[in-house]
């Protein structure tokens, strides 16, 4: 469709009108057959615009997607409202900013379907969130923390959830860890809930934290000051045996809401 029209009562001709690709001459858009996406809905009042919106789109990982999202006055100018920063291969958002504000970032499962986190105040690169339900050992799997060492390690005794990870140690190849590196130097809280053993916590080989054992779920946030690149792990020692879960990682200014 391209236009409404609408009579109200009063008498006044309310009109909405649709741009597509063609209209606006996209040629992207034309050339990838998205022809029936209205770019741009003007509103008007016998004839006179009232305003409106427009979004204009952009290739992300080579495909098109929604980059930004602008307000249309009554003076037919345009007002920027949202950017979407970027977007995962599947087509999620994975970050975006309101005009003037700080950027918000998504984590998502492994198959870009079900969002697990959404983080204000941060960029995609700052952040990471496990719960451990997926139980693989890829960083796609665990929200961008890696585990290393033994496969497995998964219990029932979960915070949240269906599932814990147990750490743990008996040598140098006969181990269970999680590790994350930093994308972006800066200040950063570790956050996590754990029982049992011992946890380290430790940045590029040098320990930041020693927890003890404890036998009910304990909450705990660590400061990481860290560079690019830089090696945040968790680990336990002689065994141990400690439970992880609902893992975080997000700059100390930002404020993380976790699904599940």
């Amino acid at each position: 469709k391209t236009k409404e029209t609408v009579t109200n009562s009063d008498g006044k001709v309310h009109t909405t009108k649709y741009l597509y690709a063609h209209d606006l001459n996209q040629t992207e858009m034309i050339q990838r057959h998205l022809l029936a996406v209205p770019l741009e809905i003007q509103q008007k009042v016998d004839g006179q615009l009232m305003g409106g919106r427009k979004t204009d789109y952009d290739l992300f990982n080579n495909d098109i997607h929604p980059k930004q999202m602008y307000q249309i006055l009554s003076d037919g100018t345009n007002r920027l409202r949202a950017t979407i920063d970027s977007y995962h291969s599947g087509g999620t958002m994975r970050q975006y900013h309101l005009e003037g504000d700080q950027p918000v970032a998504y984590i998502w499962d492994q198959d870009n379907q079900l969002p697990l986190s959404k983080v204000l105040n941060a960029r995609w690169e700052e952040v990471a969130y496990t719960s451990f339900e997926t139980e693989g050992q890829s960083a796609a799997e665990n929200g961008r923390f890696l585990l290393t060492g033994l496969a497995g390690g998964y219990e029932s005794d979960a915070k949240t959830g269906r599932n814990a990870f147990k750490l743990y140690s008996s040598g140098p190849t006969n181990h269970r860890s999680v590790q994350h590196s930093l994308m972006l130097s800066g200040n950063y809280t570790l956050a996590f809930w754990y029982k049992g053993g011992t946890v380290q916590v430790k940045l590029d080989g040098t320990t930041l934290e020693t927890l003890p054992m404890v036998s009910n779920w304990t909450y705990v946030e660590v400061p990481i000051q860290g560079t690019f690149g830089a090696q945040i792990s968790l680990s336990t020692v002689n065994g141990g045996g400690p439970l992880l879960d609902e893992l975080r990682l997000f700059p100390i200014d930002a404020q993380m809401a976790t699904y599940s």
